[in-house]
């Protein structure tokens, strides 16, 4: 028998071997990192949106909202660059 959280796969995490964790802390730091990466593709097309007068009529957004925006978009594309990559060092942080 394995004990829990154990596996055959060695140190490789469960969810690199296609193997949802078990665990719901280290499933919840799994869903975590990858709704990070989603979140830039929503504010992207936010934006987009936000600015399209086909959708919105004259209501777009003004320079400040498009500036805050971006500054936005451009914090959670870092967040999101570095989440894999640091979710992969720390082995989901166990």
């Amino acid at each position: 028998m394995l004990a829990a959280g154990r596996s055959r796969g060695g140190s490789t995490p469960p969810a690199a071997r296609g193997v949802p964790p078990s665990d719901p802390g280290e499933l919840t730091g799994y869903s975590l990192v990858f709704s990070a990466v989603a979140l830039p593709l929503t504010d992207f097309t936010v934006l987009v949106i936000a600015n399209d007068p086909d959708y919105v009529g004259e209501k777009t957004n003004s320079w400040l909202s498009n500036g805050l925006g971006t500054i936005y978009l451009v914090l959670t594309t870092v967040a999101a660059v570095a989440a894999v990559p640091l979710m992969l060092i720390t082995k989901a942080g166990a």
